[in-house]
């Protein structure tokens, strides 16, 4: 009846150490069996060899900008070598063993990363962790499968908010670079449809365009032509208004020449005239024009020279009639003289 009241059952999923005395019963762990265990002499360890889950929260941290945090990290194991394990650690020391190591790790970590590296790399500190925790483990017979850092949170609420707001900023700006992304997409598949229909129109009037590429060329040679003949009209046409300009001059020189002459004949025309009368005239005749003439004849005498009515006996050497006859002179010329200038003007004439 004692040894039954004494007896332990085992589960299958625990492994179990029995001493006696102080020292191991066995040398593997029991497991699915029963063991007695008698009170003051025996005693018998048990660990379980399922996956366990230890979660540690709010574990309070100071980042590099002295910036509170609160993280919490959740911890995946198992016992692989309960005979290890029991040697080493007590069961109920596991647990509060893994959570004094993951919160020195976390706080030492976070106080050399900023909020932002903390909120943006907490797999790397997941890695450090775990990484940490191995080492540790090892020699305890116990496999660490995961370490995950979660709930990250900032005390500051408006160091929250004043940290999420470039976030904020830069997500804006991924949503207009993609919306404008798709807006150029569409636009680069409409252009590319436009560009094979444009393509197809021009392969299809690829013979137009050489007959108007010939018709182009024919057209620009005709107008090279027309542009010489034209500057070849113009040589002429200033050419010929040269040749007028010098018509005109030669014209104006000879009329001016012709009209000279004509002066100059009518005028040896009179003076003939003039001698033929003079040559009719008779002594009576002569009288009466001379008296006519006497104004004329006072008109060129000077008279400091000579006065009509002082007395001839004053200056025995006047002669009155030859000075008359000089005076006359003055206003009929000298029929030889005219004669011949008459004759030399006929003759340039001829």
């Amino acid at each position: 009846m004692f040894v039954f009241r004494w007896s332990i059952s085992i589960p299958d999923y625990m492994a179990a150490r029995h001493y006696r005395f102080g020292k191991p019963s066995s040398d593997k762990p029991l497991s699915g069996s029963r063991v007695v265990v008698i009170p003051s002499i025996d005693h018998l360890i048990m660990i379980d060899q399922r996956i366990q889950k230890s979660t540690l929260e709010n574990i309070s941290v100071l980042t590099k900008e002295r910036q509170a945090m609160k993280i919490s990290a959740t911890l995946i194991w198992k016992t692989q070598n309960a005979a290890v394990t029991i040697e080493n650690i007590k069961p109920e020391d596991i647990e509060p063993t893994f959570f004094k190591i993951i919160e020195a790790v976390i706080k030492n970590e976070c106080s050399k990363m900023s909020v932002d590296q903390i909120l943006e790399n907490r797999s790397l500190l997941s890695k450090n962790l775990n990484y940490t925790l191995k080492e540790t483990t090892d020699s305890w017979g116990i496999t660490i499968s995961s370490v995950n850092i979660s709930n990250l949170t900032v005390v500051n609420d408006n160091f929250m908010k004043n940290m999420a707001l470039p976030k904020q900023i830069e997500m804006e700006r991924q949503v207009k670079l993609a919306e404008l992304e798709k807006e150029l997409t569409i636009e680069l598949k409409d252009i590319e449809k436009r560009t094979k229909s444009k393509l197809a129109e021009l392969e299809a009037q690829k013979v137009v365009g050489e007959e108007k590429e010939k018709v182009s060329t024919f057209l620009e040679k005709a107008e090279k032509e027309r542009v010489k003949i034209i500057q070849l009209l113009q040589k002429e046409v200033e050419q010929v208004n040269s040749d007028i300009e010098q018509i005109k001059e030669s014209t104006i020189i000879a009329n001016e020449s012709e009209r000279i002459k004509a002066n100059m004949i009518a005028e040896a025309e009179g003076l003939a005239e003039r001698f033929k009368i003079i040559d009719g005239y008779s002594n009576k005749t002569l009288n009466y024009e001379f008296i006519k003439l006497l104004p004329d004849i006072y008109k060129n005498v000077k008279m400091g020279d000579i006065t009509l009515f002082q007395n001839a006996s004053q200056d025995k050497n006047f002669d009155l009639y030859s000075y008359l006859t000089s005076a006359i002179s003055t206003i009929i010329p000298n029929k030889e003289v005219v004669e011949k200038n008459i004759g030399e003007i006929i003759a340039t004439d001829e």
